[in-house]
């Protein structure tokens, strides 16, 4: 394990054959002093980095008798004596018997391609907007690689993933991602080669918070917080297949779970996310990170911690399930909300939508309903207003005025989660993410 021992990074091994035989065990420590860097490249403990060290997965564990590997990025701000941007990779040779024979050194030094740092203000802790309110940020920990750097051995190669937070452009957080790997030899492995790297950063949203795995199968999966002035965080991942082009998320975004609410008490977020390997098939992934969620039991928002669970099998790795029916609201937007049913009427599944809202300053509820086929995630709903009666005692159905008011476009993002874009007659427009009220419901869930 590694630790953060300002001024140092401490590197530690323990005797895990002592461990599990339930033996006194001990352990062995070293350090490497931290780098001489600028001011805005520290962390909220005043470190430039930290440093990682590799978590072996599957079945086929790492070829014996060579040293444990640790990684740590390094920006060429966060090193005023030698400022190149770089991956160095450490070999931890551990001597239980004789401590004078371990040693933990810089085996390696890879150049990846050039990446900005995200800058953090008014301090470290505080990164990423988040909706609703201007501070605190969110902590987005910009200086280091993420939690975990999984290995993983094949037997033609080994392989190592890991991610870090950067400055994807335009001021706009993304997550940059490695794949490292090595080949056997006749005289035992070849030096670590950077096979793959790439940026993912889809659209304005920021992304940050990452964790990333590989399964048996050599797919790739990495999950993230997503947050933006407009967005509450939100989990979210994405994920790419062995075969697919080298440096390239291909899988299209999926939420696993929709934000609800900002974060009010402070800024810091996730400690950590973890993305890992399901060992019962080697092959589905696993996801845990935070939102802020809605506590009953304290009648505020406050932080839960949500756990995902998907497969890479063959298209967008989860769709919604069609229990979509329920009512969808804004928290940050009280009194309107949509109430939406999916029934069948004979042959046909149908959508109906009544949406209660403010437009030109007063109430109005604004009605709809579409042929919806299953499996769909999208639709456009021609929506109507009612005139020419009202309620009460002389109320008569036939009296009903149906009016065009224009239509909107529902995009069921998952089993809570939805965005829509609407567009009246008049000309006005907007675009609006709502959320399905679940929790608390009985007989209402979330597939």
């Amino acid at each position: 394990m590694a630790t953060a021992e300002s001024p140092s990074l401490g590197i530690y091994a323990f005797d895990r054959d002592s461990m599990l035989a339930g033996r006194p065990a001990g352990f062995q420590r070293f350090a490497i002093p931290e780098l001489g860097g600028t001011a805005a490249a520290k962390d909220h403990d005043g470190l430039l980095t930290r440093i990682l060290p590799a978590d072996a997965e599957g079945p086929t564990p790492p070829p014996s008798g060579l040293p444990a590997v640790f990684l740590r990025t390094v920006h060429s701000s966060q090193d005023s004596s030698n400022p190149n941007t770089r991956i160095e990779l450490w070999e931890y040779e551990v001597d239980f018997a004789n401590g004078a024979n371990s040693s933990f050194t810089l085996a390696q030094t890879l150049t990846p391609a050039p990446w900005a740092m995200f800058p953090c203000a008014p301090t470290p802790r505080e990164c990423i907007p988040q909706r609703g309110t201007s501070s605190p940020k969110l902590e987005g920990f910009p200086t280091a690689a993420m939690r975990d750097l999984k290995y993983r051995n094949f037997g033609t190669h080994e392989s190592m993933v890991v991610s870090q937070m950067v400055d994807a452009g335009g001021g706009v957080a993304g997550l940059r991602w490695w794949e490292l790997r090595r080949t056997p030899t006749e005289s035992g492995v070849s030096p670590w080669e950077i096979y793959q790297e790439g940026t993912y950063s889809p659209d304005s949203e920021h992304r940050f918070l990452s964790s990333i795995a590989m399964n048996g199968n050599g797919d790739i999966a990495l999950g993230y917080s997503v947050s933006s002035s407009q967005t509450f965080a939100a989990i979210r991942a994405t994920a790419r297949r062995a075969g697919d082009p080298l440096g390239v998320m291909t899988m299209e975004e999926i939420t696993l779970v929709p934000g609800q609410n900002r974060s009010t008490a402070n800024s810091r977020w996730g400690d950590y996310s973890s993305m890992d390997v399901d060992p019962a098939d080697d092959s589905t992934f696993w996801y845990v990170n935070q939102i802020i969620g809605w506590s009953e039991s304290h009648n505020v928002f406050a932080r839960q911690v949500w756990a995902g669970v998907f497969q890479l099998n063959g298209g967008q790795i989860r769709s919604p399930s069609g229990e979509l029916s329920g009512s969808y609201y804004d928290p940050a937007r009280p009194g309107e909300g949509l109430f939406i049913e999916v029934g069948q009427v004979g042959e046909r599944r149908v959508l109906f939508v009544s949406w209660y809202t403010y437009f030109q300053g007063m109430q109005r509820w604004i009605i709809g309903n579409v042929d919806f086929p299953p499996g769909a995630t999208e639709v456009t709903v021609p929506l109507t207003v009612t005139a020419g009666t009202g309620f009460g005692s002389n109320f008569n159905p036939v009296d009903v005025q149906y009016i065009p008011w224009g239509s909107a476009t529902f995009r069921f993002l998952s089993c809570t989660e939805l965005g829509f874009d609407w567009e009246s007659d008049d000309g006005d427009s907007g675009s609006y993410s709502y959320v399905r009220l679940v929790d608390g419901l009985l007989g209402v869930g979330c597939q």
